[in-house]
């Protein structure tokens, strides 16, 4: 997971401006096409669904790069995002990465609070503490004591 957020890949959408539609595509069916094998036979998957499907990704997840896809994909097969019975495999492709997209969040919102007190303890940087006022009529005063 940490490679893929950290990954110097393009992101999809960099892709289609550099290689172009048909090009991505067909880099991502063929991610797909890989996935249905894998999951089962059952999970057959004609080329028009795969295409729409395909797009769908793009649109929804522009921002992911390929190798973060394929990363989802086979972390999903696995099992890491939960079982993919009874569902069609539009709706598990969707629920793996919904669940890859909240873990990157996760992660990345751990590394920038962990950034941030590397930053405060490298830099010995620590703000003044600010008491409430204690003044009659300050518009605070009242607040901070307590209620009766």
């Amino acid at each position: 997971m940490q490679q893929g957020i950290e990954s110097d890949f393009p992101s999809l959408v960099k892709i289609k401006l550099e290689l172009g539609e048909p090009t991505l595509e067909l880099m991502i069916c063929e991610l797909l096409l890989s996935t249905s094998k894998m999951l089962r036979e059952g999970y057959a998957i004609d080329s028009k669904r795969l295409s729409s499907l395909s797009w769908e990704i793009v649109l929804s997840y522009h921002y992911i790069g390929l190798d973060e896809l394929k990363y989802c994909l086979s972390q999903g097969i696995k099992g890491k995002y939960g079982q993919w019975y009874d569902k069609g495999f539009e709706a598990i492709i969707f629920d793996w990465l919904e669940k890859y997209i909240s873990d990157r969040a996760n992660i990345s919102d751990e590394q920038s609070f962990n950034n941030h007190l590397n930053f405060k303890e490298e830099n010995n940087f620590i703000l003044p503490r600010q008491d409430p006022p204690k003044e009659k009529g300050s518009g605070h005063g009242n607040y901070f004591k307590p209620k009766k």
